[in-house]
């Protein structure tokens, strides 16, 4: 009777050593297996990231290219024109394109205005020119609204009569006022500031892009549309740039605001 109990337990201790034995085997298996499943899916993975490294690289240069390829091209080209423009003294009509040239392929870098007006100045009483040279500025500014508007800008037309205070309407969500005090020949001279006695002159070649300013949160233009000296009344629009634009002169701007965020990623 004893052998046969000891012969059942030693039977069912078999079988458990067996169990155990595969067990151990088969959880040796699964963690080989996951071992190497890891090791394909961390590589892969890391293969995955590589690739889109890579082509982030190939990106980041090949923009890095075109844009430096662009700026030497626009480099000679203004070098170009200028040199052209100086030397066309005499030639009205080649100088009022020159300029136009400029204007449209430099729109965010140069401050034009100065040219514009000393070339009215030489034109005289040359009436016909003076007019053309009106309308190309016009044509310029009318390409940069039409740009800014498409970007998340605004733009509204006001009609202004002298020394009246004029709202803005409420397409122009901007906290000022306009007053006309002055219709001249060459445009007119308004205030945004009842405070300021002064004003500012505006005329037909303020490019919104360049002659702007900043009160707040907004950064706006104002725009000289049409002057009618004796009628003393004038049409401008106020264009009001989009919320982020930050412009060549609006560096030190944002080298503040890069400035306090790095602190503050540092502090936190």
């Amino acid at each position: 009777m004893v052998n046969v109990v000891n012969s059942k337990t030693k039977s069912t201790k078999d079988k458990w050593d067996k169990l155990e034995i595969i067990g151990k085997s088969l959880a040796g298996v699964l963690v080989s297996a996951a071992i190497a499943f890891y090791g394909i899916y961390s590589g892969g993975n890391q293969f995955k990231i590589a690739e889109e490294n890579r082509k982030a690289q190939i990106i980041v240069q090949t923009m890095g290219n075109r844009e430096a390829a662009s700026a030497d091209l626009k480099a000679k080209m203004f070098s170009t024109l200028m040199e052209y423009y100086l030397k066309k003294q005499d030639d009205p009509v080649t100088k009022r394109i020159i300029l136009e040239l400029i204007g449209l392929n430099f729109q965010e870098h140069l401050r034009l205005k100065p040219l514009f007006e000393k070339f009215e100045q030489e034109l005289g009483d040359n009436t016909t020119e003076i007019e053309e040279l009106r309308k190309s500025a016009k044509n310029m500014a009318r390409i940069e609204i039409d740009n800014i508007v498409g970007n998340g800008g605004s733009v509204c037309e006001i009609k202004l009569s002298l020394h009246q205070l004029t709202a803005l309407d409420e397409e122009c969500e901007l906290p000022i006022s306009l007053t006309l005090l002055e219709v001249n020949e060459v445009g007119i001279r308004i205030r945004t500031d009842e405070n300021d006695e002064e004003g500012f002159n505006v005329n037909y070649y303020d490019m919104p892009l360049v002659d702007n300013t900043t009160l707040g949160d907004y950064t706006y233009s104002v725009v000289l549309s049409d002057a009618e000296q004796q009628a003393e009344k004038a049409t401008v629009k106020v264009v009001i740039l989009p919320e982020h634009f930050y412009s060549a002169r609006h560096g030190l701007n944002f080298d503040q605001i890069i400035g306090d965020w790095m602190a503050s990623e540092i502090n936190n």
